[in-house]
């Protein structure tokens, strides 16, 4: 059995509490997420743009913490986006991949079973409620694309990436809700796969902290 498969499965397997003391417990859907990593034994395919590497996980849903200890877990960071270009990159790349083109939230909820071009990144205010960063990188949240009205609400202190009708845009969210997130790394440190190169160090990262 796989390595990536076994770090899943703890990851999966695990209760997260909510602020009410109420544990969450595996949904079935997270099956498909078990034979996808099962299937690609120790190599994940990834997206690659012109400066990073992305993985697209959208076959389970998380809380934004969930998702970036996932994304470390898989030796990359929930992502970022500085740029417009870089926002059009993503946008792109998702669309190529999940034809995104064109069509309404309604449409891809419909043609997907609940599955929305919903996606967190690494954007936060939880520090401090205000100033906006990225967490992955600690850095000042400069480049804004957020959707019409948005942020609207002081109490959701994430951004999630969400499918506008002809656009990706940004969304502040409860940091507890649950949604498909983004991975990314350099382009130069990677390949278009996850190999079994860091095998030992996720092994050790693996019985610290799922054991």
């Amino acid at each position: 059995m796989s390595l990536y498969y076994l770090i899943v499965i703890s990851f999966l397997r695990q209760t997260f509490a909510l602020p009410n003391g109420v544990e969450v417990p595996i949904k079935p859907e997270y099956s498909n997420w078990f034979n996808v990593f099962y299937k690609s034994s120790s190599l994940i395919p990834l997206f690659k743009s012109k400066e990073k590497t992305y993985y697209a996980g959208r076959y389970f849903r998380v809380t934004f913490l969930q998702a970036h200890l996932f994304c470390k877990l898989m030796h990359m960071h929930l992502m970022t986006i500085s740029s417009k270009e870089e926002n059009e990159e993503i946008r792109s790349l998702l669309e190529k991949k999940y034809s995104y083109s064109g069509k309404t939230p309604e449409m891809l909820t419909a043609e997907n079973n609940n599955v929305t071009g919903d996606f967190w990144t690494s954007g936060t205010r939880m520090l401090d409620g205000k100033n906006w960063i990225w967490m992955s990188t600690a850095r000042y949240i400069e480049y804004k694309n957020w959707g019409p009205g948005q942020p609207n609400n002081k109490n959701d202190h994430c951004i999630l990436l969400i499918k506008n009708i002809n656009n990706f845009v940004w969304d502040d969210r409860n940091c507890n809700c649950r949604f498909f997130f983004i991975c990314e790394k350099p382009v130069d440190e990677f390949s278009l796969y996850i190999s079994k190169k860091h095998e030992s160090e996720i092994r050790k990262y693996y019985r610290t902290y799922f054991d």
